[in-house]
């Protein structure tokens, strides 16, 4: 009996585990360093510029068979789809360095 209660205990907080893993915020807490931290931004941005330059491309092939029927629609989807991958990229590794401003340096105080 005791033995089934802690494995339901077990199953509902890795169900409650992964449903809030589930969640595409920018908020990454992976371990205690930073390079752990960097590593799954960095991972999430590379998966962030496949797929959305795979759909760019997808769109602007669709676009070339119906309308256009030349090569540089596809080209102009998937860099369109690089160029906000790389931006959002930029976003989340500059809220990763965000920091207090420091206002005493020294026992001195600056502002």
């Amino acid at each position: 009996m005791a033995n089934n209660k802690t494995d339901s205990n077990v199953l509902t907080s890795a169900a409650r585990n992964s449903s809030s893993s589930s969640d595409s915020s920018t908020d990454v807490s992976v371990g205690p360093y930073p390079e752990d931290k960097l590593n799954t931004l960095m991972n999430k941005c590379w998966t962030d510029a496949i797929v959305k330059s795979g759909v760019g491309f997808g769109i602007g092939f669709l676009c070339s068979v119906l309308f256009v029927r030349r090569f540089w629609p596809p080209l102009l989807g998937a860099s369109f789809g690089l160029g906000v991958a790389y931006k959002e990229c930029e976003r989340n590794l500059l809220s990763l360095t965000e920091c207090e401003p420091i206002f005493e340096v020294k026992g001195k105080r600056i502002l």
